[in-house]
């Protein structure tokens, strides 16, 4: 589920919570964080950038790069949406 801050019809921030995602696999491979540590928050702020940290607030906020390939073609573009329909 994720909430976005509205601010004169732009967002400025964005929260995100993914309850079964493991802290290690969102972050770093570096980090110390074990597959048996469950639930990750994402949060972004316009000019901010993205960070990650466990729903359990046990661990100080990562940050989170994110880097797109450039596509060719087309047809090397997925899309994804949610399988929930809209509540509003």
């Amino acid at each position: 589920m994720g909430l976005a801050l509205l601010v004169e019809g732009k967002v400025v921030l964005g929260v995100m919570a993914c309850p079964n995602l493991p802290l290690a696999s969102a972050v770093c491979a570096t980090d110390n964080s074990s597959q048996e540590d469950v639930g990750c928050l994402f949060f972004a702020t316009t000019g901010s950038g993205t960070y990650v940290q466990s729903l359990k607030g046990n661990s100080l906020p990562q940050k989170v790069s994110f880097t797109c390939p450039k596509l060719n073609h087309v047809i090397n573009l997925q899309l994804f949406e949610s399988v929930k329909e809209m509540l509003c």
